[in-house]
């Protein structure tokens, strides 16, 4: 069409952003990424569903772990109450007082230790000889963790401390969680973060000379919560009030190395989870995917994902979207090695709800006919809303259509709808819109759901839906006819679908003054 210009987004790499206006978001980013998870070329797709694993155990589950002990393979979870084992489609109780908040179990010579002094055999549950909340295992030994004090056991006995072995932190400080790394230790307080270093050797040798050092690392990040910790190439998600953060040693050395913050993008969001007084469930990687289940009073409020492989451009950010829905609301997530020769990996998870708390398989990454639906028979709803996109010149122009590449696919005729937001939403009274007021004199927020106004068939009134497209080959356009300076969509869909992918978003703009 002459006297049109193009805009083409057909790269979502940087993810969703959800600090600042959305017209300064990065021209490969979104403003929010709902049930979308992102690919490897800068494509963006819809998760798969859930599926129940066993039946329920106690009222919520806030653990689970999958590994071998020495009768097996086995899944351990627990409850507010007590400790289950799966087996089958049961979970079978093991006793002990279970778990109020999420936390990270250690493994050692067979046994589990779970926060709190319990442990797990393969056989049954008993008190730890040393009780703690926290517990990791360094240099061939187990760790105890509790208030100022990390006591460390012989090497290659984990029951035995002796009554010397241990660091007690200065400071008036406390402890809120200890890692491994490499033959190093990180205990994560009040304070910031200490790094014990030559656990593999005695505190002293023979002639009394130290041989381990206690030396701070930063004062400056403070934990949120010692489950959200996640192991990933070598190094650890950190999940700080401030921010999330990676955290490693050398390559060639056991110096940590400096912090890389990795959560600016939706920095907005998240310190607004810390100030809520939420607390993060047990997070996990799967496939470079780092899943942080954001936990409040009546459940799990969010589930954050971050793609760790794909920073964004020259930055140490990364790209995020979350999850919503039935399959989401799971307070704790591991990762299991199926048996057999495809050691294939499974994402797992435990439901937190007391109504609901079942450990759970997540097919999130892998969405397929037989995934369409969450655990509970619901469809997880799905959509993007996008930056606000400048129209041209500063200056009102006529955007005459929207063109969307993608693919879908599902059981039915599912279809994609599409909203639009410009710069006169349709706000209740009183409410900031979004370019029009200055920025700083409030604090930046998404446009309200009513801002955003469903393209329909003018004469049926229905909804214009983008139809089932297998390959991406046949795009499908709307036609919005807005007279802006900035406009923003958001494309969503609550069909069941195996494949639901965006490939690219192309838009046509009128100039101002042509005819």
């Amino acid at each position: 069409m002459a006297g049109l210009a193009k805009l083409l987004q057909d790269d979502f790499s940087a993810g969703m952003f959800r600090s600042g206006p959305p017209q300064r978001i990065p021209a490969n980013g979104a403003s929010d990424l709902t049930n979308t998870l992102l690919d490897r070329n800068g494509g963006i797709y819809k998760r798969g569903g859930s599926s129940y694993r066993a039946a329920a155990f106690g009222l919520g589950l806030r653990l689970i772990w999958d590994g071998w002990l020495a009768n097996g393979q086995t899944t351990l979870v627990a409850s507010t109450s007590a400790f289950g084992k799966v087996v089958g489609g049961v979970v079978n109780s093991l006793g002990g007082s279970g778990m109020a908040r999420a936390g990270r179990p250690a493994v050692y010579e067979g046994k589990v230790y779970m926060p709190g002094g319990f442990v797990y055999d393969g056989t049954a549950v008993t008190a730890a000889a040393v009780l703690a909340p926290y517990y990791a295992v360094v240099a061939n030994r187990l760790l105890a963790a509790s208030g100022s004090r990390v006591q460390f056991s012989v090497i290659g006995n984990p029951t035995k401390f002796e009554a010397t072995d241990y660091h007690e932190l200065p400071g008036g400080i406390e402890i809120l969680g200890v890692e491994g790394l490499r033959s190093s230790a990180a205990v994560f307080t009040t304070g910031g973060v200490w790094v014990i270093s030559g656990l593999a050797r005695n505190l002293t040798d023979e002639l009394g000379n130290v041989q381990q050092s206690l030396d701070l690392y930063s004062q400056d990040l403070v934990l949120w919560g010692s489950g959200g910790i996640a192991a990933w190439e070598g190094g650890l998600v950190v999940p700080g009030t401030e921010a999330v953060y990676l955290l490693s040693l050398g390559v060639s050395s056991e110096k940590a190395q400096s912090f890389v913050r990795i959560s600016d993008p939706i920095v907005d969001l998240y310190q607004e989870y810390v100030r809520e007084g939420y607390a993060p469930g047990q997070a996990t990687v799967f496939n470079n995917h780092y899943l942080l289940p954001i936990v409040g009073p009546g459940g799990v409020i969010d589930l954050l994902v971050a793609r760790l492989d794909a920073p964004i451009g020259r930055t140490s950010a990364r790209p995020w979207s979350h999850l919503a829905g039935a399959g989401s609301k799971v307070a704790a997530l591991a990762t299991r090695v199926v048996s057999g020769f495809s050691r294939t990996p499974e994402l797992i998870g435990a439901l937190y709800a007391a109504s609901d708390s079942r450990p759970v398989t997540l097919s999130y990454l892998r969405p397929t006919a037989n995934s369409e639906r969450d655990h509970d028979g619901s469809v997880p709803g799905w959509s993007i809303t996008t930056r606000a996109y400048p129209t041209g010149n500063n200056v009102t122009n006529t955007v005459t259509k929207l063109k969307v590449r993608y693919q879908l696919a599902g059981a039915g005729t599912p279809g994609i709808r599409c909203g639009v937001s410009t710069e006169s939403p349709q706000a209740p009274a009183g409410a900031a819109t979004w370019g029009r007021a200055t920025w700083g004199a409030f604090t930046w927020a998404s446009p309200a759901e009513q801002t955003f106004v469903t393209l329909v068939d003018l004469t049926t009134g229905e909804p214009l839906l983008a139809p089932v497209d297998l390959d991406g080959s046949s795009p499908y356009s709307w036609h919005p006819r807005k007279k802006v300076r900035f406009i923003q969509f958001r494309l969503s869909s609550t069909d069941p679908t195996s494949q639901l992918a965006i490939r690219s978003l192309e838009l046509s703009v009128r100039s101002q003054g042509r005819a």
